[in-house]
């Protein structure tokens, strides 16, 4: 039995409205404008922080998971951090009369500021659990707010390659998701680390369960969306694997090529099964609302 069409619209209904009030027990999960660092425009903030995730990529990720849901999908979330995907995740399971006392979801991510936060937030669930990522390489990653305090993605030094092992991730318990989501994670890594995080997907996701990661895809199309002025953004710098808009700073949006992409799924063993193209390209919102491109794939 698929996810109810009541539960779906349940939720469009109540989200979908131009000023959304959330109950408390909502709103003490949604961290300040002022915590969360991905959000810079203070209208419409609730919105905006929760209403993406409940209205266009968890419908869209159920639609394409082929399962039975007699169980809730488990969801593993890199690059979470104030963890809206958990947020939304939890209302749709706590609607659906699918909980389990096992982890249904992990997020991870490298900011121990918003890892912190989560686990205090989230404490008293159980089948929920959040793990700092620490790397050392600062250098090969963008995540050293700490230093440089909210203005470290525009003055951290980063290097264009690195070995990949600023993206070791570990996860403290055996786990094997349905859903791997990752939402503006792979604009900011290196090649290596490309692979390395892949490869880390690949091991805890199910067969035949979903990769859904947010990208910067160059391709024919985009290629001339920069050239003719109509894509949000100009990317000067070749670094071979991708283009970039700063030569200093390069970690600071990696928008990589197609051939590349196309590669470092097939060493993971992940089948690209579906790309769907991001609104900064110069095209209308696609079914994600989503203004960086995205990759679905499948665990071989």
């Amino acid at each position: 039995m698929h996810i109810s069409k009541k539960i779906l619209n349940k939720f469009k209904s109540k989200f979908l409205k131009k000023k959304i009030i959330f109950p408390d027990n909502i709103n003490k999960f949604i961290p300040s404008i002022e915590k969360n660092y991905n959000h810079v425009i203070k209208k419409n903030y609730e919105l905006n922080y929760l209403g993406k995730y409940i209205n266009y990529i968890l419908p869209e990720c159920f639609k394409r998971l082929k399962y039975n849901f007699s169980n809730f999908p488990k969801i593993l979330d890199i690059g979470c951090g104030y963890a809206p995907m958990c947020l939304a995740a939890k209302i749709f399971r706590d609607n659906s009369n699918l909980n389990q006392k096992d982890i249904q979801y992990i997020g991870i991510d490298i900011r121990e500021d918003a890892i912190t936060y989560n686990k205090k937030n989230y404490k008293k669930f159980k089948n929920i659990l959040f793990v700092h990522h620490k790397s050392n390489n600062d250098r090969d990653y963008i995540g050293n707010y700490k230093k440089f305090e909210h203005r470290g993605s525009s003055l951290q030094i980063t290097r264009a390659k690195s070995d990949g092992s600023e993206c070791n991730y570990k996860i403290p318990i055996q786990y094997k998701a349905d859903i791997q989501w990752s939402g503006s994670l792979f604009t900011h890594l290196t090649y290596n680390g490309v692979k390395k995080t892949l490869k880390f997907v690949s091991k805890h996701l199910k067969k035949n369960g979903l990769s859904i990661t947010t990208w910067h895809i160059i391709d024919p199309e985009s290629l001339f969306s920069l050239q003719i002025g109509i894509a949000d953004r100009k990317l000067k710098y070749d670094m071979k694997e991708f283009l970039t808009y700063s030569k200093e700073n390069p970690l600071l949006n990696t928008a990589y090529k197609i051939e590349y992409i196309k590669k470092a799924y097939k060493f993971a063993g992940l089948k690209i099964v579906e790309i769907i193209h991001g609104s900064w390209r110069g095209n209308k919102n696609n079914e994600f609302n989503s203004e960086q491109d995205v990759i679905i794939a499948r665990k071989l």
